[in-house]
């Protein structure tokens, strides 16, 4: 085992509570840093990582995505950080206009929700039950990619197995949407929600129908088998709207509540996304005015 090998052994003995998203994020990082550096972070002086992450990128987002990974890494080793977080604090304003201005660009081409719903049901009528399947939770419950990586059982007891992963509960008269893997998990811990809805139950039942009897059935599979963690991304994109991202369905969700200033919809968004409202308004530059929405932070 090398030394930058051991490095990474040493941090995933430390992430039994961390979800599947924060530790490939911390994976690339590390990765990108250490194949640059050719050697540990923890053996790497600060101004040679400042250096290095400057060289890999000019994004200001991407930049400070590193810094994270390389303030966790020192850490282990009870290494100082005052002048990481120092450069990583002095990103936050060159972040915030690389939001706007993308945010600006996207407006433009970005669609409404009525034609993502359209597209939604597309898929229920040329009997695309995955595609609908993932449109439907996209839209419903501004999931992320994580999200989406689920399992359908018949009952609640088939959940309790292995409470780190996602489950559709298919019920006579509802469902429950357990998300127990998702970004913000540690923070908002599992989600559950019950709905009914008639079209979602029809294509549930068709889309398990397609597979060969008594086998597990995943949202996200590849023969059978849940697809790769670093394929999701790619593997959601072919059955959304112009290939739009996740993030690309949230923007939708909040223009559209943007645009009627409704603050109770945007609490809830926020709910269902696991995200607090004051993130939402600072991330996506929403306009919020107290008098105007009628809610307070």
């Amino acid at each position: 085992m090398t030394d930058i090998e051991r490095e990474w052994s040493e941090y995933v003995q430390t992430t039994a509570f961390l979800s599947p998203h924060t530790i490939k994020s911390y994976k690339n990082s590390h990765n990108k840093i250490t194949e640059y550096l050719e050697k540990p972070i923890s053996e790497t002086s600060v101004l040679e990582i400042i250096n290095a992450v400057r060289d890999l990128t000019e994004n200001p987002s991407s930049q400070s995505t590193l810094y994270t990974a390389v303030i966790v890494f020192r850490k282990l080793k009870n290494l100082d950080n005052d002048l990481i977080w120092k450069e990583k604090k002095a990103l936050i304003p060159a972040e915030k206009v690389a939001r706007q201005i993308t945010s600006a660009s996207k407006k433009q081409y970005l669609p409404t929700m009525d034609i993502l719903k359209k597209h939604m049901n597309s898929h229920f009528y040329n009997q695309d039950w995955r595609g609908y399947i993932i449109c439907f939770l996209l839209i419903n419950y501004n999931t992320r990619n994580a999200d989406l990586d689920l399992e359908f059982v018949e009952n609640l007891h088939k959940t309790k197995a292995d409470k780190t992963k996602n489950y559709i509960v298919i019920r006579k008269n509802d469902f429950i949407y357990i998300r127990n893997s998702f970004k913000t998990a540690r923070k908002y811990k599992a989600k559950r929600h019950t709905f009914k809805s008639v079209p979602f139950g029809r294509a549930v039942r068709y889309y398990i129908a397609e597979h060969p009897p008594n086998t597990r059935v995943y949202l996200l599979n590849k023969e059978g088998l849940p697809v790769n963690n670093n394929s999701i991304a790619n593997y959601i994109k072919k059955h959304t709207y112009q290939g739009l991202t996740e993030g690309d369905y949230n923007k939708c969700a909040v223009s559209s509540i943007t645009e009627i200033a409704d603050y109770g919809q945007l609490v809830a968004l926020g709910e269902r996304r696991g995200t607090d409202v004051k993130t939402l308004i600072e991330y996506y530059n929403i306009p919020y005015n107290e008098k105007l929405w009628g809610g307070s932070i």
